[in-house]
């Protein structure tokens, strides 16, 4: 975001004469492949989309909240708080991943086609957004559209999204970074008429990128940081010309800003069941994750994949992969604009190791082996404690924006048009040493039942504090009764669940389940009735809590037998409803 790029590329690409073949392949084109390409990738979604979801217990979470905000707008209820979980403590809608603005502006689909499709929806587009504002801003600051497209390819298919895909509050917010850099861009290097305006939309826009992910914007604004003072060192010759435009444009930017987060981050801050910190981020990339492919790229071998899972950022947080072929390549790009004595190459150069260095953690590990050398992140950390709950190695997302900028610009630094298209097709080659080794599936086998999806759930009065079993206080098994919660639209308010809580002011991601809970599972675990003493301490739970109802699903193993334990602990007379054995709590 400096004339380190703008002196170098221009603003804009030089004008042809319009012809609708060309508007269509250069324009249309691209995003109509990303979508074909984003449908095979979900396409296990697409072929049951109300039954589950991409991303496991996280994927059900994000339906969750889109039910839940939906839920809140229709019964004009405050979005910003739910008790439908946890209840009746329930939790601080701010401090959790709901996409608050995505979820609200999505309210009508989602009571039109159900909160899990919506979701799905939402999961299959973010890469197509992601790729699709890359290219734009490619396209716009280098005029070639093919270089463009390669690299947003990258940006929006790359390993962030192939491991990311049902993280949603990553994947949606990733489209306003290329769009960020470009008014950045504007305000810092071009400067186009009224600062004031570009301070305006870059104030706005951060502004929804915060209520889709907070997480995002930091990862933004470290980076952007850091970009804008290796520019200032760079062009140091006309920083006097450039700095009243650019001081201008900010200062509009952070009130703007600051404007449109009052209401929600005030409530985050102080509200109900806010937190005194938030939830550390231990993982971070491997120094070998940079050329070592896992399990989420189809060219990896299976000592590959075994190398990776002793990595501190196992699984799908390994998302740093870059390899060797296309870091040979970008070698070539920047050898070429370095001959060419150009400050964008050194502008981008420092940056990227930036990237790469912060998501290496607080501490180095090197093919698996911490090396107890310090990483910058912890340098950070020191300084910014608010910044220890951010996930180290998902600054991996701007390092994968910087790689597709390098290979845009450079590409388009290529002035002979038979070098040109040899140089993308290089590129093409070295992207496909990323292609995922399968769809974006990792979806949770979620069990169905016609009393959540059909109308026997009316027989639980709307509202009512409803224990279901079975439940754990784990993920996958509090993602299954969300999952009955949204079937039947919010009807009733759950025990436990899988969320960001607060305790006190601390986080926890999950919630000790009350004693008659515990009790009536450990029932079904052990096929033996509880103890007196577990009897009695459970009737006193369960009288203190204000659960209303106790709902048996089929898939209790001993289901009999937990019936007979509620019947002792509540008093209540369990009677079969659908599929279910429905038992209503007296009242005290």
């Amino acid at each position: 975001m400096s004339t380190a790029v703008g002196d170098d590329l221009g603003d804009a690409p030089v004008r042809r004469e319009w012809s609708w073949p060309r508007f269509w392949s250069s324009y249309w084109l691209p995003p109509a492949l990303w979508f074909l390409f984003a449908c095979i990738a979900f396409s296990e979604f697409l072929a049951h989309p109300t039954r589950s979801l991409p991303g496991g217990a996280d994927g059900v979470l994000f339906a969750w909240y889109f039910e839940s905000v939906q839920h809140s707008l229709w019964h004009l209820q405050n979005p910003l708080f739910s008790d439908a979980m946890n209840t009746p403590t329930g939790l601080n809608v701010m401090w959790n991943t709901a996409l608050i603005i995505v979820s609200t502006l999505m309210a009508p689909l989602t009571a039109l086609i159900g909160a899990v499709a919506t979701a799905g929806l939402m999961m299959l587009l973010a890469p197509v957004l992601s790729a699709t504002c890359a290219y734009l801003v490619f396209r716009r600051l280098s005029g070639h559209p093919l270089a463009s497209a390669l690299g947003a390819t990258l940006y929006g298919f790359g390993p962030f999204f192939v491991g990311q895909a049902g993280h949603l509050h990553l994947t949606f917010a990733a489209p306003a970074l290329p769009l960020i850099f470009y008014l950045g861009y504007q305000l810092f290097v071009t400067q186009p008429g009224n600062p004031r305006r570009i301070g305006c939309q870059l104030g706005g826009l951060v502004a929804v990128a915060m209520l889709v992910s907070e997480e995002v914007v930091a990862i933004v604004a470290i980076i952007a940081v850091i970009a804008t003072v290796i520019a200032v060192v760079l062009n140091l010759d006309v920083l006097r010309d450039r700095l009243r435009y650019a001081v201008i444009g900010l200062a509009w930017a952070i009130p703007v800003a600051v404007v449109l987060l009052a209401i929600p981050l005030g409530y985050q801050f102080y509200g109900p069941l806010t937190l005194n910190e938030g939830i550390p981020g231990y993982q971070s990339l491997d120094v070998a994750g940079l050329v070592t492919p896992s399990a989420l790229q189809r060219f990896a071998t299976s000592a590959d994949i075994a190398a990776n899972y002793t990595y501190p950022a196992g699984g799908v947080e390994n998302t740093g992969y870059l390899g060797w072929p296309l870091l040979a390549f970008m070698a070539a790009l920047l050898g070429l604009l370095v001959i060419r004595r150009t400050r964008f190459a050194i502008w981008w150069l420092i940056t990227a190791v930036a990237s790469v260095a912060l998501s290496f953690g607080a501490v180095i590990y090197i093919n698996g082996r911490r090396t107890d050398v310090a990483g910058p992140w912890q340098l950070v950390i020191e300084h910014l404690p608010l910044l220890e709950s951010l996930v180290a190695v998902r600054i991996t997302l701007a390092t994968t924006f910087l790689v597709a900028l390098v290979i845009a610009f450079g590409l388009a630094a290529i002035q002979r048009r038979r070098n040109y298209l040899i140089g993308c097709g290089a590129a093409a080659l070295a992207l496909l040493t990323l292609f995922p080794a399968q769809r974006y599936d990792g979806m949770l086998n979620l069990a169905q039942s016609s009393f959540f999806s059909g109308s026997g759930v009316k027989a639980i009065p709307a509202g009512s504090a409803t224990l279901v079993l079975p439940l754990r206080a784990e993920p996958n098994a509090s993602a299954q009764v969300m999952y009955w919660q949204i079937q039947s639209d919010f009807r009733f308010k759950m025990v436990g669940g899988y969320s960001v809580f607060s305790v006190d002011g601390t986080p926890a991601y999950l919630v000790g389940l009350p004693k008659y809970a515990t009790v009536l599972q450990e029932t079904d675990d052990t096929g033996r009735l509880p103890a007196g003493s577990d009897v009695t301490l459970a009737r006193i739970s369960a009288a203190t809590t204000g659960v209303r109802y106790i709902v048996l699903t089929s898939e209790l193993q001993h289901r009999d037998l937990v019936a007979a334990a509620a019947v002792e602990i509540t008093g209540c007379t369990p009677r079969p409803v659908a599929d279910v054995l429905l038992c209503q709590v007296p009242l005290p």
